[in-house]
């Protein structure tokens, strides 16, 4: 392989891991981003996303891959839109310190919970797709992989439809901006708040997967996930869905060369220079977009 089609294979590699990135960054533009809730129990919805498509193909044999990525994302959702009633929503009006607080001891449950029910050894989601290899002159891109990026694109679309198209987008960007004066006209805040928070969770769900039929799954990827996923609403700009892909794709692609140039014990070091980079030229984000859409 020439020496510049090497380059442009780690861009391609670079793009699905930033695909993964996207998901998270998604989710917490909708709980921090819009909502301004800190969120430390993030990482733990993507991790459970993984193993409940695991559990769920290698029972059930039948089922098809792409048929556990939505099973997942309503699984997950639900239980996280529940959590949310129960351990966030009752104290969302007092300081912000109180709701991050429960993230937090939410993180450290389910994490002790997966380690307690699933172990700690690395698994990955059977898939069929990563047999099939596409080749582009001097390129190779798995269906698998493609698959990782389409979902991202098409789970974007479908976000920023409802946020700007339904009457629960409008609904959630109203009470985003104005609390007070969205239960003044008869949204309910305490119903936004829990399925904003379940539909996050379904969104890193569906990374969870993802990441899981790519590379491979363990109780603690959603921790390494979850500062990631920081990492790309802080660069793309809070409260920005579009920011959020931004964010993911640039990190994962800068990820993947600077892994080509430095070699792989970089690519940590190189997000999170990045983020500084950018907090001390742009604080806002690329898109430089302060609160809500």
């Amino acid at each position: 392989m020439p020496e510049w089609a090497l380059w442009i294979q780690y861009v391609l590699n670079g793009v699905v891991s930033g695909s993964t990135y996207a998901l998270l960054g998604l989710g917490l533009t909708l709980v921090f981003g819009i909502l301004w809730i800190i969120s430390f129990v993030h990482g733990e919805f993507f991790m459970l996303g993984g193993f409940l498509a695991f559990y769920l193909l290698s029972k059930f044999a039948d089922v098809p891959f792409l048929l556990s990525i939505p099973i997942a994302m309503v699984g997950v959702g639900l239980l996280g839109a529940l959590l949310g009633k129960l351990t966030i929503n009752p104290i969302r009006d007092r300081h912000w310190e109180f709701p991050m607080l429960s993230t937090f001891g939410l993180s450290f449950i389910l994490l002790s919970a997966a380690l307690m029910l699933f172990g700690g050894d690395y698994r990955t989601i059977p898939t069929p797709y990563n047999e099939t290899v596409f080749r582009f002159s001097h390129f190779f891109l798995s269906a698998q992989k493609s698959i990782v990026i389409l979902v991202t694109i098409l789970l974007f679309l479908a976000l920023r439809w409802i946020l700007i198209k339904t009457s629960f987008g409008r609904n959630l960007r109203a009470t985003a901006q104005d609390r007070i004066g969205a239960a003044a006209v008869g949204i309910s805040s305490s119903f936004i708040y829990t399925w904003t928070f379940g539909l996050a969770c379904a969104i890193a769900a569906a990374g969870g997967v993802l990441v899981g039929a790519v590379f491979n799954i363990d109780p603690y990827m959603g921790q390494t996930g979850l500062l990631k996923g920081w990492v790309v609403i802080i660069l793309g700009g809070m409260g920005n869905v579009t920011g959020a892909v931004i964010g993911g794709m640039t990190i994962g692609i800068v990820e993947a060369l600077g892994t080509g140039l430095l070699g792989s014990g970089w690519s940590e070091a190189i997000a999170f220079g990045v983020m500084i980079t950018i907090l001390l030229l742009k604080p806002q984000g690329l898109l430089g977009v302060k609160r809500g859409m």
